[in-house]
């Protein structure tokens, strides 16, 4: 009884948890923050992070909580090593602590792991590209989001879940090849569905020229694309 209240405690609704895990020869800090509802019994659908090389830390990444939370994901977004609050080494491989931090966040409470979405900004999606196989080894992603992606048609086939590609129309990768042609190729290919959404007046980050925020129609299309992997579950 005292176990099953203490995991009640951990894993309530809106609530957040720091997570600390072992990077390649680094220590890393993340966390995971769940939704404001009552959790489905089979756990959480997870939205996981995928950050790209420019990231200051988890913090740049509060909008994509804000999108994962509202439709009912757990979202684990996390500090790469010199970032917040992860620590600095010289040595390992940043690939081996993204895999390491995707594994550290399957295994947090209430997760149900069949229900993994990757997101992947901008150059992220090079380094999911290339080690999509080491990913997948850990758990098969339902879906995947390539934020501003940066795989070609030839090199976005090393992927084989259903992919939503988001980029901005002032992106400096241009749109029409590295979300619609890219998308066409990748469902031409594998049939599961994959599509994109290309964001007027938005920058590669998805931040809307004219209002200087996160680009609505984006979040909107983001939210419609997760929504159907989500069980219902009554609001608190």
């Amino acid at each position: 009884m005292a176990g099953q209240s203490i995991r009640a405690a951990l894993a309530k609704a809106g609530s957040v948890h720091e997570v600390i895990f072992a990077g390649d020869r680094v220590c890393l800090s993340g966390q995971i923050d769940y939704p404001n509802r009552r959790a489905p019994k089979a756990g959480w659908p997870l939205l996981f992070i995928l950050s790209n090389a420019c990231c200051t830390g988890r913090h740049n990444f509060r909008q994509h909580r804000r999108i994962g939370n509202r439709v009912g994901f757990a979202v684990f977004r996390w500090d790469k090593r010199g970032t917040g609050r992860s620590g600095s080494s010289g040595q390992g491989f940043p690939e081996r602590d993204a895999l390491n931090a995707c594994k550290t966040a399957l295994e947090q409470m209430d997760i149900d792991p069949t229900r993994l979405v990757i997101w992947a900004q901008t150059d992220a999606s090079l380094l999911l590209g290339s080690h999509y196989h080491r990913f997948k080894a850990i758990q098969p992603p339902r879906r995947i989001i390539l934020a501003g992606n940066m795989l070609d048609e030839k090199a976005i086939l090393n992927i084989d879940a259903p992919l939503f590609f988001v980029s901005g129309e002032y992106d400096w990768n241009r749109p029409s090849r590295y979300a619609l042609k890219a998308s066409s190729a990748h469902e031409r290919h594998y049939r599961l569905g994959s599509r994109a959404y290309v964001a007027p007046y938005a920058d590669r980050r998805l931040v809307d020229r004219r209002s200087r925020r996160f680009h609505a129609q984006a979040e909107s299309a983001i939210q419609d694309w997760l929504s159907d992997l989500c069980q219902p579950s009554a609001s608190i």
